[in-house]
């Protein structure tokens, strides 16, 4: 390998590091240029645990021949391991295996900085001997790549510290947009539970008394997950709320947030899932539009039936200037509506089965007689004792309106 060639490798692996406490996954990138340009079988990089900490974690494994021995990964864990225990910087260890004809030697060295061992770098050659100008060469890559694994490991932990915390912000505030408590309209109650499936969520709830005295209630969902969903939450909140507290009616609430959201939602390909209803609590008669989401359920208690307040509309963001239709429901005293989001249908157990609307309706009979809190804990306890020790996949929402 000619000076030249040499000093770019050395220049590329230089600017690769750059980038490693923002991209890690330049490492696979500098083991792929090492075995290409020193024609190795195999090349790894390893990251240390700090202050010696047991499960250390390969950032690259790049293979540059075919027919290699498939126990290839475990030998070289061990070589890396070896290496990172041994004493002394840059203090080259060298093995050789001889597998079905194959002579396959290695060449590996753990990886200090500031006193710290920070990983280990193994390569792989096959039927060749290892000149001292490629020990050379490698020896100097590893005293960069030493800095980058140490700048990698305390600047992205760093960098996890200061996201973590800013999610658990992120999470206060959106925490803070649901109601502080709900709505106790004359006769009835209303209570709520929201559960996000991570640090922050997409389902949007919000309980509200408009301008003539009735009460709004909306419930919806964000496609997608994390902090873009948040952010849309935040956005159909606003939007929303500015909209509906004068009291206008479901439908033309629905047609003016699509209005207003639809070309941002259609550019950044995402859509929101959403219902509003007002409750009108002397004459109990409870209006509503849907756009796209779950139609809630309602349970008469004089009947000890259920039905589902179906109707149709796009999803906020599925057609521009969407007209929405409106219904009306007549309830009586001791009747149970249901707004839920499907992560509560969507529940799923270690068998991988949903939760579905027939538990819902069973919980909601069974509590029928109680308080809209009451209903309230009752589900959000038969829905977690459902998933169990299974990790939420997504956010829990539904609110609860007993008519009195």
């Amino acid at each position: 390998m000619s000076e030249v060639k040499e000093e770019k490798l050395l220049y590329q692996v230089c600017s690769l590091l750059l980038k490693a406490p923002e991209e890690p996954e330049v490492f696979e990138q500098i083991a792929q240029q090492l075995c290409r340009n020193l024609q190795m079988a195999c090349c790894s990089i390893w990251l240390a645990r700090p202050n010696g900490g047991v499960g250390q974690q390969r950032l690259a494994f790049s293979v540059g021949e075919d027919n290699l021995p498939p126990d290839l990964p475990t030998l070289d864990f061990k070589a890396a391991i070896q290496a990172m225990e041994r004493k002394g910087a840059l203090n080259w260890q060298k093995s050789q295996v001889n597998i079905k004809k194959q002579r396959l030697l290695s060449l590996a060295t753990q990886l200090s900085s500031h006193g710290d061992v920070v990983g280990a770098i193994c390569l792989w050659f096959v039927n060749r001997d290892i000149g001292k100008h490629i020990v050379s060469l490698v020896t100097l890559i590893a005293a960069d790549l030493a800095q980058g694994l140490h700048n990698y490991r305390n600047f992205s932990g760093s960098n996890h510290k200061r996201l973590s915390k800013e999610l658990e912000i992120a999470k206060q505030i959106q925490t803070s947009f649901l109601p502080k408590k709900a709505l106790q309209p004359e006769g009835s109650s209303i209570a709520f539970q929201s559960i996000t499936a991570h640090e922050v969520g997409g389902d949007y709830l919000d309980i509200f008394q408009t301008q003539n005295k009735l009460v709004g209630i909306a419930l919806g969902d964000v496609m997608g997950k994390g902090i873009p969903a948040a952010l849309w939450m935040a956005m159909t909140r606003v939007t929303l709320s500015t909209i509906a507290k004068s009291g206008v009616q479901p439908h033309v609430v629905l047609e003016e947030v699509n209005n207003t959201l639809y070309r941002d939602l259609v550019e950044r390909e995402t859509f929101v899932t959403l219902h509003y209803a007002l409750y009108e609590p002397v004459k109990k008669i409870l209006l509503l539009a849907n756009a796209g989401h779950l139609p809630p359920l309602v349970f008469h208690s004089a009947t000890g039936q259920y039905e589902l307040l179906k109707v149709k509309g796009a999803y906020i963001g599925g057609i521009e200037n969407k007209k929405y239709q409106l219904i009306g429901v007549q309830l009586m005293a001791g009747d149970v509506v249901l707004f839920y989001s499907d992560g509560v249908t969507e529940a799923t157990n270690s068998s991988g089965e949903q939760f579905g609307l027939n538990n819902i309706v069973d919980v909601v009979s069974k509590n029928s007689l109680f308080g809209a809190q009451q209903i309230v804990d009752s589900l959000t306890i038969h829905v977690s004792q459902y998933i169990g020790n299974c990790q939420q996949e997504d956010d829990i929402t539904f609110a609860c309106l007993k008519v009195g």
